[in-house]
């Protein structure tokens, strides 16, 4: 075995290692998430128990005012959410192409280049969050007038 395939298998051996750590740490969040997800739609389920008796709903009305409110989800919150995934997706390559080509964070800040790096993509993700929490808003905004 020469030195290329004894640093190659040993590279897959630390990243096959930073992926079981991570799933490790990242999945049970996300199955935390999903699981408040799932209790968030049913909630609706929930309500239909007394209100439709409450309120002399029949099946009918209920299913129609579940459809409606389904449908002003997708309409206000889904266009704001592609178009913050899109940003976001541009700026983290923009950015990563950034750091890898133009700026290097180690010569100017030291040790700590790396933090700063992490910090900027951060507050990048952040602003690109906003903008698509604006645009929803926005829209609405637009859609009532």
């Amino acid at each position: 075995m020469n030195a290329v395939e004894e640093i190659s298998a040993a590279a897959n051996d630390v990243a096959t290692r930073a992926r079981r750590r991570i799933a490790a740490r990242l999945l049970p969040f996300v199955f935390l998430i999903y699981i408040v997800n799932y209790i968030d739609r049913v909630n609706v389920s929930f309500a239909n128990l007394r209100m439709s008796a409450e309120l002399g709903f029949s099946d009918k009305v209920y299913g129609l005012g579940v459809g409606v409110f389904y449908l002003t989800y997708v309409l206000f919150e889904i266009p704001g959410a592609i178009l913050a995934t899109v940003l976001w997706l541009a700026a983290t390559s923009g950015f990563g192409w950034y750091v890898r080509h133009v700026g290097n964070y180690n010569v100017m800040y030291g040790s700590i280049g790396a933090g700063i790096a992490l910090l900027v993509w951060m507050y990048l993700t952040a602003a690109i969050a906003l903008i698509g929490c604006e645009f929803n808003a926005e829209y609405e905004r637009s859609l009532r007038a």
